[in-house]
């Protein structure tokens, strides 16, 4: 009766409102909501306890894209001005086209192209060139690789339950050193670039012209030898007759980065990367197939096999994170038995750092359920907007001179979701694309001048849903998880290794495992000065109890 009553009430003074002059649109929770009359949307701000911590070697085998497609890797050396030097590297498996590729006794391997196509997008045309823009590319140095035949076999199955699917994880990379194969390419250098690849060719009179143009990406010709040896003779063995026996005999290719290679590091595309075998075959016509009556002249062919890389995959990541990090993680993670949480809040993607929330504070009272949820719940409200601003506090763990430049390491996007279940909160919705996807509910961040270069200021992410959901019973105020994400939208989970401090943690979201970037965050125990960028719960409402 009293919710009816307050229906009523509301209607009145709304239609009050639209009929008067005298009073304007209020804006709440930062976006036009209504039209508040009298007091009756009520901004009230709540506690949160919130507190970060280290994450052990997390899943990275078979990351899907964060910009299309199913397959893709980190490569490179990042540098950033808070979490140190990370370094990326991968192995990968290949796999035949067709079983048993049929060619001639005459013949002949004459090239091996390795092709690994950087994520890019057309952005005008130049007469007949193609100009692009390079995507996902941080930094401008060199990447320097080495190349191996990796010869430890990659499962796509768990060999202890082979209904589930094999998991490999950033640390497994000493599985491959110690099964090192021969070195395949002793230096492959390269600079990422956005020109457009032109594959050149003669005419008969030697006048050189362009016969394929192709988007920006690794294109290397290699030498023959170990390729000969190792793959083109085989042709035509039990070794071809399937995928699986080709993959337990040839079990892939490792990437691994040098130590002098510089600050850059990227995503590769590698849906469309491969090895390609160029091979030029020969025959006697005796069944005169080109049908000009000559059964005696020799024709000769050109065919290319493409390997590609579509098999399984691991992605390895070294964190250097700097000591003063470490420590300070360290204190926020005590942040759990304390009443106020930590003062800072960390992120940082794959083997990284996490932060937990939770909403309406601690419970002192030990009965199942935050205090200031218990009061909050005795009252008959209806919920308006209910959010939480994470403002940044990068400028307290840089040198000023890099707290001036740092704005384009920071991540765009963080993702919230239920820690306990492992969903997405009730306003999560799948809407928009890339760094535009789910804005309502997953703010991204918000900057001076909305250049990618400044500072950000803070993130807001909106728990409308979510907070009404709790309010009406139908769902638990179970622990949240705050991580980067690279994709918002990316709905996969990735395992983590043994980790049971300061409590168990199984799996992180995959759009997080992926990402490179980091930040930090104030926290929920926040004095001094800074006092107003503490995080709190910021809900508005409509009490209709008296």
């Amino acid at each position: 009766m009293k919710k009816i009553l307050s229906y009523i009430t509301m209607v009145f003074a709304v239609v009050f409102v639209l009929t008067s002059c005298d009073n304007d649109p209020v804006e709440i929770g930062g976006g036009f909501l209504g039209i508040d009359v009298d007091g009756l949307i009520i901004e009230e701000e709540f506690p949160v306890r919130a507190f970060s911590t280290r994450l052990n070697p997390v899943q990275t085998n078979n990351y899907a894209s964060p910009v299309s497609g199913p397959s893709t890797v980190l490569v490179g050396k990042y540098e950033d001005p808070i979490y140190g030097t990370s370094n990326y590297d991968f192995v990968t498996q290949l796999s035949i086209p067709t079983a048993n590729p049929e060619f001639s006794e005459n013949a002949e391997l004459t090239n091996v192209i390795l092709t690994i196509p950087y994520y890019s997008r057309s952005v005008g045309q130049d007469g007949e060139e193609t100009l692009y823009e390079l995507d996902s590319v941080y930094g401008g140095g060199e990447i320097k690789l080495k190349v191996f035949e990796n010869r430890f076999f990659l499962n796509s199955f768990d060999p202890d339950n082979l209904t589930d699917a094999a998991i490999y994880y950033s640390d497994d990379d000493d599985r491959i050193e110690n099964n090192l194969g021969d070195e395949i390419i002793e230096d492959l250098t390269f600079t990422p670039s956005n020109d457009e690849v032109q594959i050149m060719d003669e005419d008969d009179d030697g006048v050189e012209f362009v016969l394929e143009r192709l988007s920006p990406r690794l294109r290397r010709e290699l030498d023959t030898e170990f390729w000969e040896e190792r793959i083109f003779n085989r042709f035509n063995t039990n070794d071809f007759s399937s995928d699986s026996n080709f993959q337990n005999f040839f079990r892939g290719l490792y990437f691994q980065l040098q130590d002098d290679s510089e600050n850059s590091m990227m995503y590769l595309n590698l849906n469309d990367a491969s090895v390609d075998l160029v091979v030029e075959d020969s025959f006697v016509d005796e069944d005169d197939l080109d049908g000009d009556g000559d059964t005696t002249e020799v024709i000769e062919l050109n065919s290319t096999v493409t390997l590609s890389f579509s098999g399984n995959g691991i992605n390895f990541i070294e964190h250097d994170f700097p000591d003063e990090i470490e420590d300070r993680i360290e204190e926020s993670a005590d942040g759990e038995d304390d009443e106020d949480g930590a003062e800072f809040l960390f992120l940082k993607g794959g083997p990284g750092a996490i932060t937990f929330i939770d909403l309406f504070g601690a419970d002192t009272d030990s009965n199942g359920e935050a205090d200031a949820l218990t009061e909050f719940l005795t009252r008959d409200v209806s919920i308006n907007d209910a959010s939480l601003e994470f403002f940044v506090a990068v400028n307290d763990f840089q040198d000023a001179d890099d707290a001036d430049n740092g704005g384009d390491t920071e991540p765009e996007r963080i993702v919230i979701y239920d820690f306990v279940t492992g969903n997405f909160l009730a306003d999560f919705e799948v809407t928009g694309a890339g760094l535009n996807a789910n804005t309502n509910h997953l703010g991204r961040l918000e900057r001076d001048d909305d250049d990618s270069d400044d500072i950000g200021i803070k993130y807001r992410i909106r728990l409308t849903d979510h907070i009404q959901s709790i309010v009406n019973g139908d769902r638990e105020n179970n622990r949240l998880a705050l991580q980067v994400s690279q994709n918002v939208s990316l709905i996969g989970r990735s395992a983590v290794r043994d980790q049971d401090e300061p409590f168990e943690i199984e799996e992180i979201l995959s759009g997080a495992a992926i990402s490179h970037e980091g930040t930090v965050l104030f926290g929920s125990d926040v004095d001094g000065e800074d006092r107003d960028k503490r995080l709190v719960l910021k809900i508005f409402y409509t009490d209709a109890t008296n």
